[in-house]
């Protein structure tokens, strides 16, 4: 196997007043005896997305998509569709007066933004529902 290397050959002499042309040689080096080189298929590497199936109520750890750093998320709680529909439906029993804010306090059923902590981008959102 013969892997062909291209160099940038630069001019060392200074005390001459013409101009420097550097020139591009290509050398063929065999690699040392007794060395094994493997292929790497590109193909087979795969890159799970992150995804909200992948994530859930709880910070995980994953790479980044915006800085490719490895990160464990910072989790946000919003009040989600979910919590929209209890409150509702308690406000339809009768419950209008302060008992239809109980669904926006379980964080059972809070939509969960992961956030990076590095460059604060959001990665991605579980819903509950």
């Amino acid at each position: 196997m013969i892997i062909e290397y291209c160099l940038l050959a630069e001019a060392t002499e200074k005390s001459d007043s013409r101009p420097s042309n550097d020139r591009a040689a290509v050398y063929s080096v065999s690699p040392p005896e007794g060395v094994l080189y493997t292929a790497l298929n590109v193909d087979s590497i795969q890159i799970n997305p992150i995804t909200a199936s992948t994530l859930g109520e709880k910070p995980v750890q994953c790479i980044c998509t915006k800085c490719h750093s490895l990160i464990t998320t910072r989790v946000q709680q919003t009040p989600g569709l979910l919590a929209w529909i209890f409150c509702i439906i308690f406000i339809l029993f009768g419950c209008w007066l302060g008992c239809c804010l109980i669904p926006f306090c379980i964080s059972d059923i809070q939509n969960n933004q992961h956030y990076c902590p590095n460059c604060k981008a959001l990665l991605a959102e579980y819903r509950p529902l």
